[in-house]
């Protein structure tokens, strides 16, 4: 409902798509989720929330080819946007699925770092003052 209101507000937005991904992804559905953030990137290729949307994503499918394409996404979101923690995290279970041991524990590390000294909301998110 939400996010029809949304696409009913901004219709050709990467944040838009974006959110229509995120839905997806929630609802188990890969296929729809996938091509949604694929239309965020047409419309903004870097738009870091999409980037680590369809990063997790296929990070998350495991083959090998998804896994190294899923790590190109992630370090360019993370170029854009380098203090998420849930993009380093992302990352480090990327790195640790292809074996690099060290490097998903350098990664898992900034995590665990930029998620306690990240605010409970994003200021973005906080409501307007009265």
């Amino acid at each position: 409902m939400c996010v029809q209101q949304m696409q009913q507000l901004e219709p050709h937005t990467a944040a838009s798509y974006h959110a229509v991904g995120c839905v997806a992804a929630a609802a188990g559905n890969g296929t729809a989720a996938k091509a949604a953030y694929k239309a965020a990137l047409a419309l903004d290729a870097a738009y870091p929330p999409a980037l680590l949307g369809l990063g997790a994503l296929l990070q998350q499918q495991g083959d090998a080819h998804n896994r190294s394409v899923a790590l190109g996404l992630l370090s360019d979101a993370l170029r854009y946007e380098p203090h998420n923690h849930m993009g380093w995290h992302h990352l480090g279970l990327a790195q640790r699925q292809q074996g690099h041991i060290a490097d998903a524990e350098r990664h898992l590390c900034t995590a665990v770092t930029l998620a306690a000294a990240a605010p409970v909301l994003s200021y973005s998110q906080l409501p307007p003052s009265l």
